[in-house]
């Protein structure tokens, strides 16, 4: 198998696709404004977030903005060629902001009166896109909302390499802890080393390690995308992340199938796995309601002690129950961290979990070393 060459090796070879948004820096620039403003820019049409979800997530910004009072970071719209403006960061944040400014209107105009905003001029909608997936968000999207913002991505025709780059926070927060450590540590090898061994090929850049551990999800959405019966197939995924009735994960192996199917084919094969799911549970709903014994067996079974005392709770364990209301406590700031910032979280929770025994930790992401081995090579030379 051929190496991937270095940069200095070859003078003559042109430079890697700029990604995000870093080439565009030199053409933005920052102004402050009074809401309402560019209320078309806005318009949650432009938006990737689930409407079902919209709501809540609005209010939550609305106790964080005024628990802070201030707004830590810019909204981001774009202007294109032809002067069309349209916003690319920060729709949470300004629905936030005029819901504080229709029911707090002397907390609005006392540390919100002026709101920054960065413009991004002469933007075209391929950079765009580029911009709104690459802006890290205030607040992580679920799996559904990062389907439809690497659809948008797609349609871009954009390569893989700098799609799983743009997206690799995204896809990174919704990996498993193991991805997550494997991840930091090829980062930490090739600072190191200049290099990371895969296999027999070495792999010398950021982006071809975001490529190797996030395209197998990647492949997933793009068979989900391309699937005839896609319509159908992204409804009942979204459903099973809302846990919605009629809803199902969406497999790697399910959309490797779904691909290859017609529409009615693939009606009748999600008809299959729907029916199987229901056929392995029992069929009453009283008989779905754990007692004490399945809570019992759960219990043993959880790794987290946060689980096991709030199953001890359900137990009728006295003490447990006390504990619930701390233990909320610290699932809400540990959600809020996470959320805030999952970059920062993530680094802080590798760098603790660098002294425990790896080993321990199950790796439930079927979707990224397992195909690491197949042709890397010619998946990275494809993506040069």
């Amino acid at each position: 198998m051929t190496e991937v060459i270095e940069k200095e090796e070859v003078e003559e070879q042109e430079p890697e696709q700029e990604i995000g948004i870093a080439h565009l820096k030199g053409t933005s620039k920052r102004i402050d404004v009074t809401l309402p403003a560019y209320d078309d820019a806005f318009d949650p049409k432009w938006n990737v977030r689930d409407p079902a979800l919209y709501k809540q997530r609005v209010m939550r910004k609305v106790h964080e903005l005024r628990a802070d009072k201030a707004i830590r970071n810019a909204l981001v719209i774009t202007v294109d060629p032809e002067g069309v403006i349209r916003a690319a960061c920060g729709f949470l944040r300004r629905q936030a902001l005029c819901e504080i400014q229709r029911k707090y209107p002397e907390e609005f105009a006392l540390y919100f009166s002026k709101v920054p905003v960065t413009v991004i001029e002469n933007c075209t909608e391929s950079d765009r896109e580029l911009v709104m997936a690459d802006h890290g968000s205030e607040e992580s999207l679920n799996e559904y909302e990062v389907y439809l913002a690497t659809v948008r991505l797609l349609k871009q025709n954009l390569k893989d390499k700098p799609i799983c780059s743009v997206m690799a926070k995204m896809y990174l927060n919704l990996a498993s802890a193991s991805t997550k450590q494997k991840y930091m540590a090829k980062l930490e090898e090739l600072a190191k080393e200049g290099f990371v061994m895969s296999g027999s090929t070495k792999i010398r850049t950021v982006t071809d390690i975001q490529l190797v551990t996030f395209r197998g999800r990647l492949q997933r959405y793009q068979r989900i995308h391309r699937a005839p019966a896609s319509e159908i197939i992204v409804d009942i995924f979204r459903k099973g992340i809302m846990h919605e009735p009629g809803g199902l994960p969406i497999t790697f192996k399910m959309a490797e199938a779904l691909e290859k199917l017609t529409v009615e084919e693939a009606k009748e094969y999600l008809l299959d796995v729907q029916k199987a799911q229901k056929s392995s549970g029992p069929k009453k709903p009283s008989d779905r309601l754990w007692g004490a014994a399945k809570l019992t067996r759960a219990r043993n079974n959880m790794k987290s002690i946060s689980l096991q005392r709030v199953l001890d709770a359900a137990l009728g364990k006295e003490d447990a129950q006390q504990e619930i209301p701390d233990i909320d406590d610290e699932l809400l700031k540990i959600e809020a961290a996470m959320g805030h910032n999952p970059d920062k979280f993530w680094k802080c929770v590798d760098e603790i979990l660098e002294d425990l025994d790896s080993t321990d930790l199950e790796d439930e992401d079927l979707e990224s070393e397992d195909l690491e081995s197949e042709d890397l090579e010619s998946d990275i030379e494809d993506n040069e």
